[in-house]
């Protein structure tokens, strides 16, 4: 990302950062349980059997996975979360 985009890499970063934390101080608020992960294939149980969701398909860039412990998990970003509230319910 730093090499395709140098000249916004470092105020793009920042802001991811200061959404993140307001993601993290949200999820804190609702008492919602969170982990922060590496670009790497995870697991998760979708209508009752594990499914293996590998991120190599995902443009560069940040992204934050909803995963309600039941369902398919979606993608958004640390800056959609307190706007879109669909994934509370999902």
């Amino acid at each position: 990302m730093r090499t395709a985009n140098s000249d916004d890499f470092y105020v793009a970063a920042d802001d991811e950062n200061w959404y993140r934390a307001q993601a993290f101080t949200l999820l804190d608020s609702l008492r919602i349980p969170y982990r922060t992960a590496d670009r790497a294939p995870m697991r998760f149980v979708v209508d009752g059997q594990p499914r293996t969701y590998d991120w190599n398909d995902r443009p560069a860039g940040w992204f934050v996975v909803i995963y309600d412990g039941a369902r398919e998990p979606r993608i958004t970003h640390s800056v959609d979360l307190p706007l879109d509230t669909t994934w509370l319910t999902r």
